[in-house]
């Protein structure tokens, strides 16, 4: 990636990393990996897209700062989404989804149907 490509006071281009920064990984100080993951959610899933709403709603900030007028420079990287993490979500949610109804419905960590579906 090039840093003269990006100008903070422009709009931000969506590129897949945070912020749109420029910076790769291998050159990045600071690397962020977004974990899309909602396995556990007892009150209501979704919370797996998140990690996709926070990458297109960093595009938005403004990078101006009154104390630090090159704060964008901080060489920040993203680790793209993994497909392999967001299916593996999907398949242990439908299975923890089934365990949380259980619990909800009066089962009992204990019961076999419960351990059946933790396997």
């Amino acid at each position: 990636m090039n840093q003269v490509s990006f100008n903070p006071n422009e709009i931000t281009v969506p590129n897949g990393c945070f912020f749109g920064f420029p910076y790769s990984v291998e050159e990045a100080a600071i690397v962020f990996l977004p974990v899309p993951w909602d396995v556990t959610t007892s009150y209501r899933e979704a919370t797996v897209n998140g990690t996709q709403a926070i990458l297109d709603a960093s595009l938005q900030l403004d990078w101006y700062d009154f104390d630090l007028p090159q704060a964008w420079q901080t060489k920040c990287g993203t680790i793209p989404i993994n497909s392999d993490i967001q299916d593996k979500n999907r398949a242990m949610r439908a299975i923890a989804k089934e365990i949380i109804g259980d619990l909800e419905t009066g089962g009992n960590v204990d019961d076999d149907a419960i351990a059946k579906q933790s396997d």
